[in-house]
């Protein structure tokens, strides 16, 4: 863990590796958190706050290019907005540059992917870590009646409890999340993932219950008797289908 407090100097070198810490500062008798686009120094005898240039954390390329790596230089790219299970942030791409053979990189989708983002657009102007979409699916499976509302309500009030700001698209949100199980659908088939299987009915059903044995706690544990709505409709009645079974056994007898 970092040291509770830091002075200016440590605080700045410290945030650039780890943009994702949440910071806070005492300047003036004041205490608050801080956003991670600002950074604490010291001017005409006291303490501010100035802004700085946050650069989203990616995979960066082994080499750039054969030059000596003291001529690559890094600079801020363009803004994304990147939302995980913390919030929202604002922050820029970072752009990799050679001074002699003016090589280039920036992040592109493959990269982005490959980081735990998933671009909500073809330009990826927002991207959304992949542990938001997995907590999201979780909380909807233990909690089905949290709404997606109810869910980015909670990811902005993080985002303003650590000293950030900024709305969270609700649609855009939406769209991402749909895309993404899509994608892991697809992902397990060419896996060959099977989350239900039936020893018994593998690889051909012989029978399928709409409700099967996961609901029938509820009947074990509430008190009385419920009767079905429709009784022998969907599913035939155990007299009727032994009585059915019988006759056709007969015939080809």
């Amino acid at each position: 863990m970092p040291e509770e407090w830091l002075c200016t100097e440590c605080g700045i070198h410290i945030h650039k590796k780890h943009t994702l810490h949440n910071r806070e500062s005492c300047i003036g008798g004041i205490y608050k958190p801080i956003e991670p686009t600002v950074c604490c120094v010291k001017q005409d005898g006291g303490y501010t706050l100035v802004n700085q240039v946050c650069l989203l954390p990616t995979v960066r390329p082994v080499q750039l290019c054969t030059c000596d790596p003291a001529t690559i230089t890094e600079s801020a790219g363009r803004a994304i907005i990147m939302v995980c299970i913390n919030g929202r942030y604002d922050w820029h791409l970072s752009n990799l540059s050679c001074k002699l053979c003016l090589a280039q990189w920036t992040p592109d989708m493959s990269d982005l992917i490959r980081t735990g983002y998933w671009p909500a657009s073809v330009n990826a102007d927002t991207l959304f870590s992949v542990d938001v979409f997995t907590s999201f699916e979780e909380l909807k499976t233990v909690a089905p009646s949290l709404s997606r509302q109810g869910f980015l309500r909670m990811l902005e009030k993080r985002t303003c409890q650590f000293g950030r700001a900024g709305k969270i698209h609700g649609d855009v949100f939406q769209r991402s999340y749909l895309e993404y199980t899509f994608c892991q659908y697809h992902w397990e088939n060419m896996a060959s993932v099977e989350h239900f299987t039936c020893p018994a009915c593998t690889p051909n059903k012989i029978a399928l219950c709409a409700d099967g044995n996961r609901k029938q706690y509820r009947f074990r544990q509430s008190k009385g008797s419920e009767q079905p709505y429709f009784d022998g409709t969907f599913i035939a009645k155990d007299a009727e289908v032994q009585h059915f079974v019988e006759e056709i056994g007969s015939k080809k007898c």
